[in-house]
């Protein structure tokens, strides 16, 4: 075992000689032997019993490699704390006392800091606020360790920095579960820092545009407008993206290409359009908004033209000039663009800035394809090109970071397959399934789908691969585009992410239980009715959080795929009649409409489909006008082998733009938000991924200030049965 002990001096029976035996390597830097020698002083058992024993069962975990420093002016305390998160695998340096304990600090640049409050020289208080004072500690967790320590008290050193106590005694795995809860939260929030700097610094070199290229054809200014609509599209999940060359309010956009539209309605809608109003504000700044028809720049829309609300628009720039602007409109399960979606296209089009003039630039024919390699080897994402003949025509560097294995498989047009493209799933995409391919035969778009491509080295790599057609100035097709875009780091960040997520839900309900407790033991006792009414309100409020912390963690776990349903043989209809039973006041305002009188069994998870059932009745319930009767409607669908559920409530309803983005993370329609009730947003989302969990779907219809109705499929399991009444009857009879 390998201990760092710093503070460490030769003092009466304590000394660096008792740490090193039992195998313990020591590293020790002497203090002054009097100091110690008065911190020496004075042990008290303030440890639970079975600490040693953990040790002596030498349980060994995994190493988190974390830095601890333990100050703490007792020494048996010392070294049994310093053991234990050894064996745990941490690294430990110690110090006994305050002082020594910051110098330490400074030096090592400890993951965590644990140490006690009342210490001679300096005291745990002091020294958390000395800590906090320094830069490069001002995010190091601090424990404080405390025998004794009042209400004030503790709040006075938490406004101070500490993020949390640890009461004496206390056991081994408590001391391990807070230690690493927050070592882990730490490096979660320096690597995602990290990463992030590693994104901005990969996307300020790709400005680093070759400009020895010379001239270029025109038209190819299309090709590089095509790309970087594809790349913005990617980055911010936009439904329609559109670019264009030009700033002259009196005439059309000199070059200008758009993805999410299809041919046919581009045609009716007419040609470019001039950058005027909204499109031409863009010109002088970036325009980000929830809705641009709310606009006084806005002029509206042609006829045929979809309809387009959250609005983003980024200029683009030539040495402080504005040539054009990138537009994109409808950010998909999101109400609008976020500064971060902006900041992305922001640094998307620096990047491009230069690849848009060198386009400019070329003139002859000649050297067409010299251009082309010469821009798209620029682009850090994986291009492929296409002529119309399915001629591989060229593909950038980027491509060869992910070459899979030789291969002598060849694509429908004879193309050598230089990527080993597969599926999430791992199921290997065929030649002829390739989304290029697809583009050229099919003239089919793929945006931002999820693949993986097996490299040469047998490593992994996650891909957004979109791909498309590319069109002449007549429309015919001239060829086509394949983009791959490497989401390690994304992927990494997002792992990290959720992980944040579900450390912060779960260490929430720890103490959101202890408010509960006490507040059934409060109510227990001889209170005064407004003493029982404010108690009554807190452990509400406290059983709402906690309803809260559980959605965030059913959230992340549907995001990063770890949410698991157990399918089983349901009864409906007696699911349907325990959840009215339990939601407050469903029971006297709930009908229940079915078809024959027959009994309905159904393959699924019955506490989440509990969970779907709970959230939709009670946002009927909640957003229904007073006393309206709720109609639960129960339908069988024989030749899809599915029944499907539908609540209907009367109320304000929801507003038809609102419906497509209802089902995302944090998301409450206008109606919610202005009302009296409150909510996270997470509900709907979270019973949107349950239902396709379980092989169904979940959809929405609103007439506004009339009826709001939600549906939800599910498969059957089995053939219904005849009961002796119907359903409906029968429900109600038990109520």
């Amino acid at each position: 075992m390998r201990v760092a002990v710093f503070g460490l001096g030769y003092v009466g029976s304590v000394s660096a000689a008792n740490f090193a035996g039992d195998g313990h390597d020591v590293i020790g830097v002497d203090v002054n032997p009097e100091k110690v020698a008065a911190i020496n002083a004075g042990r008290s058992p303030i440890v639970e019993p079975g600490l040693e024993e953990l040790l002596k069962q030498g349980v060994e975990a995994k190493r988190l490699e974390g830095l601890v420093l333990v100050v703490e002016d007792d020494r048996d305390l010392n070294r049994l704390v310093a053991e234990i998160l050894e064996r745990r695998g941490f690294r430990v340096a110690v110090a006994f006392d305050g002082r020594d304990g910051y110098d330490m600090a400074i030096a090592v640049r400890p993951d965590l800091i644990l140490t006690d409050l009342m210490m001679p020289v300096m005291s745990g208080e002091a020294l958390v606020q000395s800590i906090r004072e320094r830069p490069e500690l001002n995010s190091t967790p601090i424990v404080v360790l405390t025998a004794k320590a009042d209400q004030e008290s503790r709040v006075r050193i938490l406004r101070a920095g500490a993020q949390d106590f640890l009461d004496k005694p206390f056991s081994a795995e408590e001391l391990c579960t807070r230690v690493e809860n927050l070592v882990v939260r730490k490096r979660a929030e320096d690597h995602s820092k990290r990463l992030r700097r590693e994104m901005e610094d990969v996307a300020r070199a790709g400005m680093a545009v070759s400009e020895a290229v010379a001239v270029l054809p025109q038209a190819s200014v299309q090709a590089v407008l095509e790309i970087l609509a594809l790349n913005a599209r990617n980055l911010t999940a936009a439904e329609f993206v559109a670019a264009g060359i030009g700033t002259d309010p009196q005439q059309p956009f000199e070059n200008f290409a758009f993805v999410g539209l299809s041919r046919e309605l581009a045609e009716q809608i007419g040609g470019p359009p001039r950058p005027v109003g909204l499109l031409g504000l863009v010109q002088d700044r970036a325009v980000r908004t929830r809705d641009l028809r709310a606009l006084p720049e806005s002029h509206g829309f042609p006829a045929s033209h979809p309809v387009m609300t959250s609005f983003l628009g980024v200029p683009i720039r030539r040495k402080g000039t504005a040539i054009g602007s990138l537009y994109l409109a409808n950010k998909r399960d999101h109400a609008e663009f976020t500064e971060h979606d902006q900041r992305m296209v922001e640094m998307l089009v620096e990047r491009a800035d230069v690849a848009i003039e060198t386009a400019q630039l070329f003139s002859a024919e000649g050297i067409k394809r010299a251009w082309l390699q010469t821009v798209i080897d620029q682009m850090p994402e994986g291009i492929v090109l296409m002529d119309a003949a399915g001629r591989m025509i060229l593909q950038n560097r980027s491509m060869t970071s992910l070459a899979a294995a030789e291969s002598t498989e060849r694509d429908r047009f004879g193309n050598p397959v230089a990527v080993d493209l597969r599926r999430p799933s791992g199921e290997r995409v065929s030649p002829d399934e390739m989304p290029i391919v697809k583009a050229i035969v099919d003239q089919a778009t793929t945006q931002g789908r999820e693949f993986v491509a097996l490299r040469a080295d047998g490593q992994l790599v996650p891909l957004l691969v979109s791909a498309a057609p590319i069109r002449g100035e007549h429309g015919e097709l001239v060829g086509a585009t394949m983009i791959f875009q490497d989401v390690s780091t994304l992927k990494e960040l997002e792992h990290l992410r959720e992980e944040w997520a579900t450390i912060v839900a779960h260490d929430l309900q720890q103490p959101i239980g202890v408010i509960v407790l006490r507040s059934d033991l409060l109510l227990q006792e001889g209170l005064s009715p407004k003493q029982r009414d404010e108690v009554a309100e807190v452990r509400k409020a406290a059983k709402r959080l906690s309803r809260m912390a559980n959605d965030l963690m059913d959230a992340s776990q549907l995001e990063s795929k770890r949410l698991q349903v157990t399918l089983d043989r349901i009864d409906l209809s007696q699911l349907l009649h325990s959840v009215i039973q339990r939601v407050p006041g469903a029971a006297t305002r709930v009908e229940i409409r079915t078809g024959p009188s027959r009994r309905l069994f159904v393959k699924g998870d019955e506490h989440r489909l509990e969970q779907v059932v709970t959230n939709l009745l009670s946002n009927a319930l909640k957003y229904s006008t007073p006393d309206t009767a709720i109609r639960i409607e129960v339908g069988e669908d024989q030749r899809n082998a599915q029944v499907q559920v539908s609540v209907t409530n009367r109320g304000p309803g929801i507003s038809e733009h609102e419906l497509p983005s209802l089902f995302a993370r944090f998301v409450r329609s206008r109606a919610a938000r202005t009302s009296a009730t409150t909510g996270s947003g997470l509900g709907l989302y979270i019973a949107k991924g349950l239902i396709e969990a379980h092989g169904g779907r979940i959809w929405a219809e609103s007439i506004p200030d009339e009826t709001t109705t939600f549906h939800f499929t599910i498969p059957i399991n089995g053939p219904s049965t005849q009961t002796v009444a119907p359903l409906d009857e029968v429900l109600h009879r038990a109520n």
